[in-house]
């Protein structure tokens, strides 16, 4: 983020270029926790938070891969 916050840009671009990579960072995480989640649900049975996570990590990414076409 130091290095985008660096750039020679209109503050705009550089808004949702921080924008986009702060929602990688968040998709990076539900990876995480649905990993974790994984060895969790196979002890306990309920896969409830599987789902969620799986859910949540598959709607973000959906999201951030269309994001730049709005940019232009």
């Amino acid at each position: 983020m130091p290095i985008l916050y660096n750039l020679q840009i209109n503050v705009r671009r550089k808004v949702a270029l921080i924008g986009i990579f702060s929602l990688g960072l968040f998709t990076t995480i539900c990876s995480i926790m649905r990993m974790a989640q994984i060895s969790v649900s196979s002890y306990g049975g309920n896969q409830t938070l599987l789902i969620v996570w799986a859910c949540v990590e598959m709607n973000v990414g959906v999201s951030l891969f269309s994001f730049p076409l709005f940019q232009s």
